[in-house]
């Protein structure tokens, strides 16, 4: 959601499943660069941003469960910097999911931990995710 400014994101992105169990860990750490808003006088301040969770499969059905966050820096409106102005929020993420067809439906709650100066109700989400591309199967070994 921009504020009539052009903003920039690098983020490192990680991940591990496990073998022996059907558990993964994911997580993401970022910074945003937003550009000053000329027209409005406006600079609302660089972010970081951050997200874990951990997740798996039982059977036909999957689940995750995620904590994420985003800092905000005082933002300067018309040469004025506003500390108070600064946004954060803290968020717990857990995901229901069943596998149907090529993809998987699934249902998360979004809720607010704690923050300031975002929305921060509870949401909900119902989407279908198809993956780009499967993981190859692995061949059997071959008797020697």
């Amino acid at each position: 959601v921009s504020e009539g400014q052009r903003d920039w994101e690098a983020a490192v992105e990680f991940g591990r499943a496990f073998q022996r169990v059907p558990v993964y860990v994911i997580g993401w750490l970022g910074y945003r660069w937003r550009e000053r808003n000329e027209r409005a006088d406006r600079d609302p301040g660089n972010e970081r941003f951050a997200h874990v969770g951990v997740g798996g499969d039982a059977g036909l059905m999957t689940w995750r469960f995620a904590v994420q966050g985003l800092w905000g820096s005082a933002h300067t409106v018309e040469g004025v910097r506003l500390e108070s102005a600064r946004r954060q929020v803290l968020e717990i993420v857990p995901m229901i999911g069943r596998r149907m067809g090529p993809g998987e439906l699934n249902f998360s709650v979004r809720r607010a931990l704690s923050g300031r100066n975002l929305p921060a109700g509870t949401s909900l989400s119902l989407g279908y995710f198809v993956a780009w591309t499967r993981a190859p199967t692995p061949e059997p070994p071959v008797p020697r």
